[in-house]
């Protein structure tokens, strides 16, 4: 019986190593759409005749989408497991890729939104969860977590840089193929979460009544932890501002006529920039303790207002550009470093079991902030060019910036034995 006992508990160890070592290779295909971002301006532009306004608007429509998908599927995921989650999630977005690539109606584009809305709710739930439950317990999980989860994700921003420039250059040959090689990554995300192994059987087991039930408990928790809540309005912020600049700093790269193959090349650098500070968001989080969240949203905020000053002001062409891409860059850097410190503040203390459940609240509110940030994004460009829309955005950014401070202030950040009870009650362990 004992050695039987060391055999499956080999076993068990082995298919944890299998899923830790196939989760970077799916990150590097499944975490986002690869080949989509760098010509997906461009794309609906040039090629579907979507103003760019109407594109902005694209954004809003996921992100409602998202928040009304988020429940029903956060509860699908706690009764399936991670991993199905994953394999529906990338089915689900190549079929959205798809429907980009034939569609030739706004309300087609609309319906793709949609889809990619449900797909990426499954994958958003699931993507650090698997990557927890695969990890042996010991009292070095969130370590491990950590570094596995950075090393992915650099890995992914490599990629992500390589299929920007691969992308830019394929669009001058036929804007359809980077959709095609898009799609196709998706497929080949499905097949790399179907290899992987799902852990904590009895969460597979749960009912959906059970499952919505839990994650009604956790909302509650939600609401009533100041702490969660302030972190969770804080991120919702955060990525509202860094999914505006995707199609923001396109569109003006776009308006000042750079070509879609050195848009390719620009992006392709600040995916790099992305990668490489996200290497170092622990440091950042070390040097910076408290304000790191802080420091990110100023930091975004007035980087927006300086590309606005930038772009109206009359320099050289070379100039203009070089002082553009140091700026985008640091807002992307901004980006590595909040994707890493997300996953790491969530994780530090919340339970595994409820991981999905705090995912799904934090869906809600990442689009929440993302529906009427690009709202109010896409009805600044009906009246304002782009250059004059970031000065704007950035402004607002700042205002904002400094209320969610202000509501920071006494709730994230405390010496532990000031935290309520409340707060702490699904602390990971």
């Amino acid at each position: 019986m004992e050695e039987l006992q060391k055999i499956l508990e080999k076993k068990e160890a082995q298919r944890r190593k299998n899923n830790m070592k196939l989760y970077p290779l799916y990150m590097m295909f499944g975490f986002d759409l690869m080949f989509y971002y760098a010509i997906n301006v461009l794309f609906l532009s040039q090629v579907k005749n979507v103003s760019d306004a109407n594109i902005m608007l694209l954004s809003s429509v996921f992100a409602i989408s998202s928040i009304i998908v988020i429940l029903p599927i956060s509860a699908i995921t706690s009764k399936v497991g991670t991993r199905k989650a994953l394999i529906y999630g990338n089915l689900i977005n190549a079929f959205s890729t798809l429907l980009l690539i034939i569609g030739k109606s706004y309300a087609i584009f609309v319906f793709s939104q949609i889809l990619s809305a449900m797909g990426f709710a499954f994958i958003n739930i699931s993507t650090s969860p698997i990557l927890k439950e695969s990890i042996p317990h010991s009292t070095d999980k969130n370590k491990i977590f950590g570094k596995i989860y950075t090393s992915s994700y650099s890995k992914y921003c490599i990629f992500a840089a390589i299929s920007t420039i691969i992308a830019g250059y394929l669009y001058n040959i036929d804007p359809y193929i980077p959709m095609f090689l898009c799609m196709l990554c998706s497929i080949i995300a499905f097949i790399i979460a179907s290899q992987m192994i799902q852990f904590k059987k009895e969460e597979q087991e749960m009912s959906l009544k059970q499952s919505l039930s839990q994650l009604k408990n956790v909302v509650k928790f939600g609401a009533n932890s100041r702490r969660l809540k302030a972190l969770l309005l804080a991120l919702g912020l955060i990525w509202g501002t860094l999914i505006t600049f995707t199609t923001y700093s396109t569109t003006l790269l776009k308006n000042i006529e750079v070509s879609p193959q050195y848009i390719g090349y620009i992006l392709a650098i600040l995916e790099i920039a992305k990668g490489m500070a996200s290497k170092r968001a622990n440091d950042f989080h070390n040097a910076n303790k408290n304000t790191s969240i802080t420091k990110i949203l100023y930091t975004i905020s007035v980087t927006y207002i300086l590309i606005g000053i930038i772009s109206k002001i009359q320099i050289p062409f070379i100039y203009q550009i070089i002082i553009l891409v140091v700026l985008f860059a640091v807002i992307r850097s901004m980006h590595g470093i909040y994707t890493i410190l997300y996953s790491r503040y969530l994780n530090n203390f919340i339970k595994t079991e409820i991981l999905p459940s705090v995912y799904s609240m934090q869906t809600i509110v990442d689009n929440i902030f993302r529906a009427i940030i690009t709202y109010i994004a896409s009805g600044i460009l009906n009246f304002a060019d782009i250059k004059y829309a970031m000065l704007i955005i950035g402004i607002l950014f700042v205002v904002l910036s400094s209320i969610m401070v202000g509501y920071m202030r006494d709730r994230i950040g405390l010496d532990p034995l000031e935290y309520d009870k409340t707060d702490t009650k699904y602390a990971s362990k």
